[in-house]
């Protein structure tokens, strides 16, 4: 059984897929915007960005692909049309006839069990606490909570093949802080097979780890041309393609791809996606680097984002405070930034850092 994992969809109008990318059983994405198709419905009033894509530019993408498509929907963009947003998503979920999970009215753990020749897949779909986040009393997405580690190891003792979708990381960068990689193997260590991350934007590095496979980020499937021009690697991504039966992974490869104005291809494994790949994955085997690129995009970020954001002032401070402190890479930054200054936190960073970070720092 051929499985593909991809990276952010956005709906785009006219967009082609090539054959080659679509002849997999089974293809996850992230899905980076609600689907919405009454353009009057109100976006909600919050901070960052506010996306959306509607039926018929998704309905293009999915019709294309041979096999069962499967939407991850726990991210920070589903609820930017609120409840009645996510339940329109739904409904066009339903309408696609695609797998789709995350989104709820309480933190759901459980994993959706798929059953497809002769694998039976435990897919864990949740997000960092974000702007959009599920309550007892409120239709949203499902944030990580130490909970989900029984749940995976529940299922791995059940024999099944278990993938985790998360959303979560630092935007624009091609490495993982420290505290995301220790987390993703702890998924690994509890018997998770695959870790499918999303939300980068930009390809970050993946590793194999122990028995599992982790995958920072994928980059953007397609992304609205409108941000394209935002910054470097936006528009192209890899491609994971897994080979598994009776629950295991009996081999896999990790393939680029570009979206070339509307058409969605491979592109070669070239001498330039080589080096970048090697300076995306190398650190992640070296945690002093690792964490001295960490001490750098926190430093960058800081100097041109969060001192900014720290001084407004105004009833927007209570959404922009709330942006920060409820999730758990923005308060990573934000610490490891005072512990620096502060000289509580030892800096790490060298030439090779400078070089790295210098190379590839880019912000929306």
């Amino acid at each position: 059984m051929i499985i593909h994992l991809f990276g952010d969809l956005w709906g785009l109008d006219g967009v082609s897929i090539s054959p080659s990318l679509r002849q997999a059983e089974l293809s996850f994405f992230n899905l980076e915007t609600p689907i919405i198709n009454d353009y009057c419905m109100s976006q909600k009033n919050k901070c960052g960005v506010t996306l959306k894509t509607s039926f018929t530019s998704i309905q293009n993408i999915i019709q294309q692909f041979d096999g069962l498509v499967f939407l991850s929907l726990a991210n920070n963009h589903i609820a930017d049309y609120g409840e009645a947003g996510i339940k329109s998503t739904i409904e066009a979920c339903e309408r696609l006839n695609v797998c789709y999970y995350g989104v709820g009215y309480r933190n759901n753990m459980c994993p959706k069990i798929i059953k497809c020749q002769d694998n039976e897949i435990a897919v864990f779909v949740i997000a960092e606490r974000q702007f959009g986040i599920t309550s007892s009393n409120e239709l949203g997405y499902s944030y990580y909570e130490e909970s989900i580690f029984p749940q995976i190891i529940k299922a791995k003792n059940e024999g099944l093949f278990v993938i985790v979708s998360f959303h979560y990381g630092a935007e624009m960068s091609i490495w993982p802080s420290p505290d995301n990689q220790m987390l993703s193997r702890s998924f690994i260590d509890c018997g998770a097979d695959v870790v499918y991350g999303h939300h980068s934007h930009v390809p970050k590095g993946f590793e194999k780890y122990h028995n599992g496979l982790i995958f920072y980020g994928l980059g953007n499937f397609t992304i609205s041309k409108d941000y394209m021009s935002f910054g470097d690697n936006l528009d192209w991504s890899n491609m994971v393609e897994l080979d598994i039966s009776q629950n295991r992974i009996q081999n896999w490869e990790i393939i680029p791809i570009q979206m070339n104005q509307v058409n969605v291809q491979k592109i070669s494994s070239d001498n330039k996606w080589q080096k970048y790949m090697h300076d995306a994955c190398s650190p992640l085997n070296n945690e002093l680097l690792l964490e001295g690129l960490w001490q750098s995009f926190v430093v960058k970020m800081y100097d041109n984002e969060y001192s900014y954001w720290f001084q407004t002032q105004g009833k927007h401070d209570y959404k922009l405070m709330y942006h920060l402190f409820n999730c758990s890479t923005h308060c990573s930054s934000v610490r490891t930034y005072f512990g620096l200054k502060s000289g509580n936190i030892k800096d790490v960073r060298d030439k090779k850092v400078n070089e790295l970070s210098q190379k590839y720092f880019q912000l929306f």
